[in-house]
């Protein structure tokens, strides 16, 4: 992922602008920063770089693999819209969205993850 830095974000550092402008979590972040690769014009740096108008901060997110206790289920999902990048859902109400430990009900992941189970890359759910 990439963004170009605009005027009213000038003076800042890398990780105030993917924090407060972006909307990174300090988890992502962490995660970005000891697993991915955060790169500024093309050159790595770190968070607390200085970040000027015009300039090109690109994220590479780190591998990640997904959770063993994520098992797929069949269960009819209503798509609202899809592409080659967005798929959006109609998540009926009281269904958690996330993940909970030691609660054994049909979460959402699950019941998505078991439509595309044939799909190589990570799903991340927003």
């Amino acid at each position: 992922m990439q963004w170009k830095v605009e005027e009213h974000h000038e003076s800042r550092i890398v990780g105030h602008y993917l924090r407060h402008v972006i909307g990174v979590s300090r988890s992502l972040l962490h995660s970005i920063k000891h697993h991915g690769q955060l790169l500024l014009n093309g050159e790595h740096v770190t968070v607390r770089h200085d970040i000027h108008v015009g300039d090109i901060i690109r994220v590479e997110l780190p591998e990640e693999t997904p959770s063993p206790s994520l098992k797929p289920q069949s269960i009819p999902i209503d798509i609202v819209y899809e592409d080659d990048d967005v798929l959006v859902i109609n998540k009926p109400p009281n269904m958690a969205s996330m993940l909970q430990r030691n609660i054994e009900s049909i979460r959402w992941p699950m019941r998505f993850s078991g439509i595309i189970k044939s799909i190589t890359s990570l799903i991340r759910f927003i």
